[in-house]
């Protein structure tokens, strides 16, 4: 699996896995450009998309707000392509 930035060109595909992904919560594409890029702290690097075998596999969004006086981050919008919930790791890492 490789992990890497969202670029514009998976906006199609990621917007398509999240409303496979989050059937009670679709978004159309103005809505998803909203959440995503039009929130004011937005952070490119913390858009990040997971490919495996050459296809879009998960999207992970995180963000950092201030709170008080405190800087708290989170993740705003995670999308898993539901053909691979469950799906077991191979390889060293996966005991």
């Amino acid at each position: 699996m490789t992990i890497r930035q969202l670029a514009d060109s998976d906006m199609d595909v990621v917007l398509a896995l999240w409303n496979r992904s989050a059937t009670l919560d679709p978004m159309t594409p103005e809505l998803f450009e909203e959440k995503v890029f039009d929130d004011p702290d937005f952070r490119a690097e913390w858009a990040l998309v997971a490919e495996e075998q050459g296809r879009v596999a998960g999207f992970i969004m995180g963000l950092a707000r201030n709170f008080d006086d405190d800087k708290v981050g989170f993740i705003k919008l995670l999308a898993v392509d539901p053909a691979l919930h469950g799906r077991r790791r191979r390889g060293p890492r996966s005991r």
